[in-house]
């Protein structure tokens, strides 16, 4: 029996450790640019700059959210590798004494789960749900229950503020923990629980450098941002694999409730309880999963292998401990043929179950990343990235001296000279969320506190950073026009945006981004006249007024009683808004209802920047004549939209020749001013092969007058990521000449795979006689799909 428990001992232990370094994430990433980048690069720049969460910055995660992401910060390197380890021996300890209680098969198939979950929302998840298995299998230990307890308030406090999201299954794991020591008749450890956890909460705060006074800020803001995901985060996705997910849940909770009816024991309601924990996390990585149903939806699936594992281990540790009920409970089957009869014991027929729900949860994610069911892909991956983290433990300065220099190549690339010779030290803030263009240009970056525009969903997210902008505004704001979704151009951050364009002037254009500068004369806020005011239904057209100065619009969209739980339980339809243009071209956008019952811009659809500076100058652009809703599931919602409309009284505008210096980015590249310049993308100044250069997107053209001019010269190229494999097929550049009004072709290069060695190619015409126009002309030569074209130079003499 001792040899047993001594190999038993050995092989939890061996499980353990093994698992230890397959989670164990030492190896940090320098991120780029782009939506996601950013708000990792944002809240580190948070850490390293003591910005006060609940007051400067507010978002989905907490302040103890940069030292558990593997984005690089110099800074913070160090304190993110202990962090890492930290958090890697807690699992590891967590499977050794679920181990030693389960038996090694079910540790396996548990670590396993914690393996393939690492660095996921559901890692935590398990990590939560451990610590209440870990309180039921040593229910009758009080010195190990007691560091169990200890253990698990300092560590679900911890998790609370890594991100809100765990801070809420935190509270669900420590109540149904308080429940079991109330029914295990320790009162006192159950009120201990509770009240360590809020001690602990308003320690760990402060240890985290943050003032006590933001505390409910931070909860109240956190908890808009959870409350408005579904509506303003929501895409649709396969209906299959929400099928595939309910099923497989749904077997799973048999498993679960077959158990809680058979057996009837004493301490049933632990199982209870913890089927409750498995259930109620569940529900919460479902929402994660399937709201925003891209390939978010694996995250369901990611849950679905190691709620099983839990799942098997509570089932075992039970049978052990009631072994003559277990033995007792005999079902007989009988095959469709009627011939044979075989008895199968339940518990072995749930623990196949259990594994098949593990096993296609696993051949479903590999399907989503890797189109293949039985691809060993994922489990390849996270070998590789062990083998990488081990090397990087034992070369951690190497590491670090790797990654900054990473850093140092990735600044000089993405460099922004003439913006930051502008700026200078003084504030900045970034529209709408590439907050790494400013960071990676070490700019003295003062965010709005919901940094990211596209994520302030809620009115009082809005109405926040509205504050900010009125109250403590940044010098400079650089301004790209973008937004995810298909949203209504401008709905994010509406009321931040009217603000900055009556408060802000644009000075420089540079890279796809406009320069606004504060203007110190202006402080009042906009003010905003009603002009008319209806209630509408869903698919009714209703005309606009048409004012010469901008009109904004309000709509309150109310939710059913069925909308509401539908929300609940699941996601609400995405409501679209419907424009007529003046030329009655129609144009469909997404809008999110919380959004757009603050003032949204309506009169002009701004799809670009040039399109705002237009709007800026007075200029009129896209002007929209009609407007309707639509939803496809309007049962969500009541019948009655209540619609009201704004005229901006504030409205000033830009001076004509600003708007010409700003939108003559040409001068970068042209000796000579172009006619006209047209690109189905905006057409910007961008960095490659280390100099400045027009991007253009097939087809294209740049018109030229001509005077006495005999030579025009063109030097071009493709992006280095247009060169990528199975990406673009090349361009055709043209040089045409109107001759007695004709366009004719005079000169013709085709820029394709076999000539991607050379960064640019030029093509020279001699212009000829008569030539009183001459064209740049650009097309994909049979393919524009990722034909990113660029310009060096055009030189017309």
């Amino acid at each position: 029996m001792a040899l047993r428990l001594r190999l038993k001992f050995i092989g939890i232990f061996m499980i353990s450790f093994i698992s230890f370094l397959f989670i164990m994430g030492i190896g940090q990433v320098l991120f780029g640019e782009g939506l996601d980048p950013s708000w990792h690069n944002a809240l580190d720049y948070a850490i390293k700059n003591n910005f006060q969460f609940g007051d400067d910055i507010v978002f989905t995660y907490g302040p103890l959210a940069p030292y558990f992401m593997n984005s690089f910060a110099s800074e913070l390197f160090w304190y993110k590798v202990v962090f890492s380890l930290i958090l890697s021996g807690i699992v590891s300890i967590q499977l050794f004494g679920i181990g030693m209680q389960a038996g090694i098969l079910s540790t396996i198939f548990l670590a396993t789960g914690f393996v393939l979950n690492a660095g996921d929302d559901t890692f935590y998840f398990s990590c939560q749900i451990g610590m209440l298995l870990l309180l039921i299998l040593y229910r009758n230990s009080n010195a190990i229950r007691t560091i169990i307890i200890i253990s698990s308030v300092i560590i679900l406090s911890v998790f609370g503020y890594i991100k809100f999201t765990y801070f809420l299954t935190s509270i669900f794991i420590l109540v149904l923990m308080a429940i079991v020591l109330f029914l295990q008749k320790n009162k006192i450890s159950t009120y201990l629980v509770l009240f360590s956890f809020a001690i602990s909460q308003f320690l760990i705060w402060m240890l985290s450098g943050q003032n006590l006074s933001n505390w409910f800020s931070y909860m109240k803001y956190s908890w808009q941002y959870s409350n408005g995901y579904s509506d303003a985060m929501s895409l649709v996705g396969s209906n299959t694999t929400i099928v595939v997910g309910l099923l497989l849940a749904f077997l799973l909770c048999i498993c679960v409730i077959y158990k809680v009816m058979l057996v009837k024991y004493r301490e049933n309601y632990s199982f209870l309880l913890f089927f409750l924990s498995i259930v109620g996390i569940g529900f919460i990585a479902w929402k994660e999963g399937y709201v925003r149903h891209d390939l978010h939806y694996t995250q369901f699936f990611m849950y679905l292998i190691v709620a099983p594992a839990f799942v098997i281990v509570l089932l075992k540790n039970f049978r052990d401990s009631n072994k003559s009920v277990e033995g007792r409970i005999i079902v007989s089957l009988k095959f469709m043929d009627n011939k044979n009869e075989k008895l199968i014991k339940t518990g072995h027929l749930r623990i196949c179950c259990l594994v098949m729900i593990s096993v296609i949860s696993i051949m479903t994610i590999n399907y989503a990343f890797y189109k293949n069911f039985l691809s060993f892909e994922l489990v390849r991956g996270k070998i590789t990235v062990t083998k990488s983290n081990l090397s990087n433990l034992f070369h951690l300065k190497e590491h670090l001296a790797s990654l900054e220099a990473q850093t140092v190549a990735y600044q000089l690339a993405n460099e922004i000279p003439k913006i930051k010779a502008i700026v200078q030290e003084d504030t900045i803030d970034i529209y709408n969320y590439n907050q790494s263009r400013l960071i990676s240009n070490n700019l003295n970056w003062v965010p709005r506190p919901a940094f990211q525009s596209y994520a302030a969903y809620t009115s009082g997210l809005l109405k926040i950073n509205e504050k900010h902008i009125l109250q403590k505004p940044s010098e400079y704001v650089l301004f790209s026009n973008e937004t995810i979704d298909n949203r209504l151009p401008l709905l994010d951050d509406n009321l931040w945006v009217r603000s900055l364009f009556h408060r802000y002037t644009p000075i420089f254009n540079d890279k796809g981004y406009l320069l606004f500068k504060r203007d110190d004369n202006v402080h009042a806020l906009p003010k905003l006249d009603i002009v008319a005011e209806r209630n509408v239904k869903f698919n009714e057209e209703f005309t606009l007024p048409n004012l010469s100065n901008p009109l904004y619009i309000t709509a309150q969209f109310e939710e059913t009683l069925k909308g509401k739980l539908g929300t609940l339980l699941f996601k609400p339809p995405i409501v679209e808004i419907v424009v007529t243009l003046e030329d009655q071209q129609s144009r469909t956008f997404r809008i999110i209802p919380e959004m757009i019952s603050e003032p949204t811009l309506i009169s002009s659809v701004l799809m670009g920047n040039k399109d705002v500076l237009k709007f800026l100058s007075g200029q009129n652009i896209n002007k929209v004549v009609s407007v309707k809703f639509q939803v496809k599931n309007s049962s969500f919602y009541h019948t009655n939209i209540h619609i009201s409309l704004f005229k901006d009284i504030s409205y000033t505008k830009l001076p004509i020749e600003n708007y010409r210096s700003l939108t003559a980015v040409w001068q970068n590249v042209m000796n000579k001013e172009p006619q006209n310049i047209s690109s189905p993308i905006e057409y910007d100044m961008l960095k490659e092969y280390g100099v400045d250069a027009l991007f253009l997107h097939p087809p294209a053209e740049i018109v030229f007058p001509i005077e006495k001019e005999t030579k025009a010269h063109a030097t071009f190229g493709l992006t280095s990521g247009a060169k990528q494999p199975n990406m673009s097929n090349g361009i055709n550049f043209y040089w045409d000449a109107e001759v007695n009004n004709e366009w004719v072709n005079v000169a013709t290069f085709n820029y394709g795979p076999d000539k991607y060695n050379q960064e640019w190619v030029s093509l020279d015409m001699d212009i000829p006689d008569g030539a009183t126009r001459i064209k740049a002309r650009i097309d994909g030569a049979g393919d524009t799909g990722y034909d990113w074209f660029i310009i060096k130079e055009i030189m017309i003499n």
